[in-house]
């Protein structure tokens, strides 16, 4: 295929997902996804401190949410029903600090529109939203163009598995924080792709470390990145092969790493910022104690973890509203079969490699490794922060925390899945995969979230 079909292509793959994420926008009700009153709040506080807005128009203006985010929440409302005065009560929230990234952004942004109703200020952040689930897609086939330069099947289906995930489409449509920290941590898995193939350099890693801070000044959900860092710059130190005499090396500076973090927790203002701005942790003189407490392993806490992936594997392909609305089952059960698929097709490659049947660049092992130790990263580390860290009451946690990781996890899954067809049968398998998540997709949309919303059904 030529450079220009090609990039035709991915036009319409970008141009699909824009609409995608618009049409999840308009069926779902302001409201109706998780937090999003409460994000918008905090973006309207901070427009109002940029404002430098009297305590008069603060409250006024948070009578205007009130009102608005009732006749949105139930539009047959008469419009004679709420008033300003009812709410006079109502206060915003405390502003939080600009280095919040989004929350700047976004105050900044319904500054320069000025707009005078609630209602537009909401879909102009939620058609903010779903510009940066188009920057994701972009940064996606990017990403695939720079790995796998000579195979048209990935380079267009890591793209349009992303633009497919309905959960993620969903989300694009509604206001979250989420959003720019998915665009950031995609960035920097393109800058890791490059560095690695063409070598680091002072701006490639200057720019790497800032869009890393951006994501992290985004949402805490972007914390992988820095041990994915970290393993950046061992890999780059590492002249050898990926191998177990490199993972016994890795092991010993983990444990060192890991001492000197708890001695640096003792400075107090250490301790505080990761506190407040990384993940909670108890006091550190019950640290060891919780981290190795007997009731971790206890039956009863195997079977909350497995209640955790499972709730995180949903919401990561299709849970909507406040975590409330779940698919068929069978769709979940459908979709880990094929990612079963590709993981048993991974470790056929990595065989093959092993055994010289298949040539692999060091480079691009090393992005495949550093890919895989991402999903790991943003899988173990929501377990630590609800359950290891919170002996007194474990929590459950949101699949769409994963969508920072959404490019190595479909980066890898069609990897795997190329891996075990021939180029023949490549095709219909990638035809096929496309189908079922359009399935996936009409399916949420006609039978789930307008039933729910609208009680409207298609099917």
């Amino acid at each position: 295929m030529k450079k220009t079909e090609r990039q035709i292509i991915l036009a319409i793959i970008v141009c699909v997902t824009l609409i995608r994420g618009t049409m999840y926008g308009l069926v779902i009700p302001f409201d109706r996804a998780p937090d999003e009153k409460h994000h918008f709040m905090l973006i309207k506080a901070k427009q109002m401190q940029l404002r430098g807005a009297s305590p008069d128009e603060r409250q006024r203006t948070a009578a205007r949410i009130e009102v608005a985010w009732r006749y949105l929440l139930y539009p047959g409302t008469s419009p004679d029903k709420y008033s300003l005065e009812q709410f006079s009560d109502r206060t915003l929230l405390p502003p939080l600090s600009s280095f919040h990234v989004y929350y700047f952004v976004a105050a900044w942004l319904l500054e320069f529109y000025s707009l005078e109703s609630i209602q537009s200020d909401i879909y102009v952040i939620r058609g903010a939203s779903i510009l940066c689930g188009a920057l994701v897609v972009v940064m996606a086939a990017l990403i695939a163009r720079d790995l796998f330069p000579e195979s048209y099947f990935l380079c267009l289906g890591i793209p349009l598995f992303i633009s497919f995930v309905p959960q993620f489409s969903a989300m694009n449509g509604v206001i979250n924080n989420d959003k720019p920290a998915e665009f950031f941590a995609a960035l920097a898995f393109w800058l890791l792709v490059r560095m690695n193939k063409y070598g680091f350099s002072w701006t490639r890693g200057l720019g790497y470390l800032t869009v890393c801070l951006l994501a992290l000044m985004s949402k805490r959900t972007t914390i992988f990145l820095l041990p994915l860092s970290l393993l950046l710059l061992f890999l780059y130190l590492w002249k050898g092969r990926i191998g177990l005499r490199m993972h016994g090396v890795l092991f010993g500076a983990f444990i060192i790493m890991l001492l000197l973090g708890y001695l640096v927790l003792w400075i107090p203002a250490m301790y505080t910022l990761v506190d407040e701005h990384l993940i909670s942790i108890p006091e550190l003189r019950y640290l060891p104690r919780s981290l190795l407490r007997p009731e971790l392993f206890s039956t009863v806490m195997l079977l909350h973890t497995a209640k955790f992936f499972t709730v995180m594997y949903w919401g990561f392909w299709a849970v909507f509203g406040y975590m409330t609305i779940h698919v068929h089952h069978f769709w979940y059960v459908a979709a880990a079969a094929v990612q079963t698929l590709a993981l048993l097709g991974l470790l056929l490659l990595i065989v093959r490699t092993k055994r010289g049947l298949v040539s692999c660049e060091p480079w691009r092992v090393k992005v495949y490794y550093l890919f895989g130790a991402a999903i790991v990263f943003s899988l173990l580390i929501p377990v630590l922060r609800s359950i290891v860290l919170r002996f007194d009451m474990p929590d459950l946690t949101q699949g769409r925390y994963l969508f920072t990781a959404m490019v190595p996890i479909c980066t890898l899954t069609l990897l795997g899945i190329k891996e075990l067809f021939p180029p023949r049968a490549l095709r219909v398998a990638g035809a096929t995969a496309l189908m079922m998540l359009f399935a996936l997709d009409a399916v949420c949309l006609g039978k789930y979230i307008l039933v729910n919303f609208h009680d409207i059904s298609l099917f």
